[in-house]
């Protein structure tokens, strides 16, 4: 995908996932703000409802008061005057009282006096013995026990739902006693909904809870006086999208419930911030949109269609290897600073091409050719002209002892000194190249066998000469000619190669015995790996093996292993080896290696492999603290065993760099204190 693609895409996912979250940031947060705010102007306006219906009911009780604090009808109640009836309590007192019912009743519960109006048909209804009875029924109503008492609220009048009030019948100064009730009561109709419906301006429904049509909303009811999914005893029901409903419940004096009250209300304020909402995500989107269209532009101008044609010029340098065609530069930012770079670094290409040259054909250790180029130049000299051409292969002998006894940096230092040997001992026109790890071939035009075999034995001259006690050189060579054109290159590099393997067979072991030998004598040389401590070590080892019988085969092991059982030391540094004081722990740790050390350069040679082991094991302890592998007991070689012993009485009796030496007999106390933990009990 081009980076113009990945620029495109990531802008629009960028808006895609900005218009994604606006529009759940909108869908449920700030829609439901709206919801909420919907909802709460639906409770407020039934909160509303029901003050209405409250005041409603305190226009009744100052009406009640007015009637019930009055020396006329407190006296009626005593004498039953017909003449206050007659004077008081005619049709159009209910008329204008708004009053369907006014009762008065002494303490006794005796009814003196109780009418029923119908208010929509201006007439008086006939009161029967059965609603009587139910009036005299409502304990609650009829009996006050002080001047101060009132009852108001809702009850069933006749099956029909009605405010009441009930008050204690005083004097005109509101003084008692108390001489009976006086009741009245308006019945809640149509006319009640359409009072409320024009006060709060939303349609307004009253339902009888207990009426037989009314059976639809028992859901909705049980919701509120359980509050079911009820906020604040209030059922709201979203009927459409356009209309929302709201319903609570209003109970009698006994505090059940009596009536249920409904609110329809248009879904103005959810369906303008709706319309908001959609329009300013739409809004958005477009200002999003030209916002991305205007972006990509300038980016795809200032900066993606240059990258584009650097990318493009770049290629076709690429292709062509023509470094001198630099790329046009403009401006002066990020991009105009990396074609310059690209420019400078198509000059410094050709000023670095004999360097890069040299890291492709040059091995980087000698700094002779490697086998790369020598690959490539034997076939430009595979010609009739050369002939005769003549290849040697040499091979490194004792690499890996002196790789395995000082480090390979020690090895590299023996490869380097070959290869200089090397390249000083032949012709300039002749290719000297390193073939592989400890393996070098020379390839010489215009030369015979016999010529190119006195520079051999002048090479191994030089090599002696080179070489010193702790690094011996020598290479094993093998050499083929070619005389006719028809003989195949890689027949005569086979044939040099076979040569130099066979002499190898014959050489190596001189050589790696030469070696080693070289390396005890400069283990030798360290100031208490003297030839007098080697001795006074073989000794007493025979003398110890002797003591225990050993057989003869096994006495040679052990003497060789008295003279070699340190000569992984000396792969230490002097400094470590002839410290005066005390190791660090750091120290300690390299001290330790040596007869891992001694144990690789043993296994490499013929004659020192049978003692590889006991070289390996010659620090082991009886109990198993010793080093390197933590053995115990008999499963420590027996000749690492007596050198172990051997060594630490020599070591005790006589002087070293740390400590002076102890007698020959506190020697022995010490070997006695210490078997059966680090010496073998035995």
């Amino acid at each position: 995908m081009t980076i113009t693609k990945k620029a495109l895409l990531i802008i629009v996912s960028m808006l895609t996932a900005a218009v994604l979250a606006l529009f759940l940031y909108f869908k449920f947060f700030v829609s439901n703000d709206y919801l909420k705010l919907e909802e709460q102007y639906l409770t407020k306006n039934l909160e509303q409802s029901a003050k209405i219906l409250d005041n409603k009911i305190d226009s009744m009780i100052a009406t009640s008061r007015d009637w019930s604090s009055w020396d006329d009808t407190y006296f009626f109640i005593s004498d039953g005057n017909q003449n206050y009836i007659d004077s008081n309590l005619m049709d159009e007192t209910y008329l204008n009282l708004g009053l369907n019912m006014f009762a008065l009743i002494d303490n006794n519960k005796n009814i003196k006096y109780i009418g029923l109006f119908d208010l929509t048909n201006g007439v008086s209804i006939d009161v029967s013995d059965d609603f009587k009875t139910a009036l005299l029924n409502e304990k609650k109503l009829i009996y006050h026990d002080s001047e101060k008492s009132i009852v108001s609220g809702i009850v069933m009048l006749n099956d029909i739902p009605a405010f009441i009030v009930s008050v204690p019948i005083l004097r005109n100064d509101n003084s008692g006693p108390v001489n009976g009730t006086l009741i009245i009561g308006q019945y809640i109709d149509s006319s009640t909904s359409d009072l409320i419906s024009s006060s709060i301006g939303y349609p307004f429904n009253l339902y009888n809870i207990y009426e037989v049509g009314n059976k639809k909303y028992e859901k909705i009811i049980s919701n509120i006086i359980n509050n079911k999914g009820a906020v604040n005893n209030i059922e709201i029901q979203y009927l459409s999208g356009n209309q929302i409903s709201g319903y609570s419940i209003i109970k009698d004096i006994y505090g059940n419930p009596i009536l249920l009250t409904q609110i329809f209300m248009p879904r103005d304020i959810y369906q303008k911030g709706t319309k908001h909402i959609n329009e300013f995500i739409l809004f958005t989107i477009v200002i999003g949109l030209l916002s991305c269209f205007v972006i990509f532009f300038t980016l795809k101008k200032m900066v993606l269609s240059r990258i584009e044609n650097l990318s493009t010029r770049a290629i076709e340098i690429g292709k062509s290897k023509d470094f001198t065609n630099k790329i046009a530069v403009k401006g002066n930012d990020e991009i105009s600073r990396l074609t310059s770079s690209f420019n400078s670094m198509l000059n410094d290409i050709e000023k670095y091409d004999e360097e890069i040259k040299h890291l492709l054909f040059y091995d980087y250790l000698t700094g002779i050719y490697n086998r790369a180029f020598f690959e490539e130049e034997f076939n430009r000299l595979d010609t009739e002209r050369q002939l005769p051409l003549t290849v040697v292969i040499g091979d490194v002998n004792g690499l890996k002892i002196i790789n395995d006894a000082f480090g390979h940096e020690k090895g590299d230092v023996l490869l380097i000194k070959i290869a200089k040997i090397l390249k000083e001992s032949f012709r300039s026109e002749d290719i000297v190249a390193r073939w592989g790890g400890d393996e070098f071939i020379i390839i010489l035009p215009k030369i015979n066998l016999k010529d190119t075999s006195k520079i051999i034995s002048r090479i191994h001259e030089k090599l002696k000469e080179e070489s010193t006690k702790t690094l011996p050189l020598s290479v094993s060579f093998g050499i083929a000619t070619k005389d006719n054109i028809s003989q195949k290159i890689v027949e005569l590099i086979k044939t040099a190669e076979d040569k130099m393997y066979r002499r190898k067979m014959m050489e190596q072991q001189s050589a790696r015995s030469a070696i080693i030998s070289s390396l005890g004598k400069a283990l030798e040389e360290r100031d208490y790996e003297t030839q007098e401590h080697v001795k006074r070590m073989k000794k007493l080892a025979v003398l110890l093996g002797t003591e225990i019988n050993l057989e003869e085969e096994t006495l040679d092991e052990l003497t060789l292993l008295a003279a070699l059982h340190d000569i992984g030391k000396i792969s230490i540094s002097d400094s470590i080896i002839l410290k005066p004081g005390s190791l660090t722990e750091e120290e300690w740790e390299i001290v330790k290696k040596h007869p891992e050390v001694g144990y690789r350069i043993a296994e490499s040679s013929a004659e020192l492999a049978p003692i590889a082991k006991g070289i390996l094991y010659h620090h082991e302890c009886w109990d198993g603290k010793g080093y390197p592998k933590g053995l115990k007991g008999e499963n420590i070689p027996l000749i690492s065993r007596i050198i172990s012993i051997v060594d630490s009485f020599d070591a005790m009796t006589n002087d070293r760099p740390y400590r002076k030496a102890v007698s020959a007999k506190e020697a022995m106390e010490k070997l006695k204190k210490h078997a059966g933990s680090q010496f073998d009990p035995n």
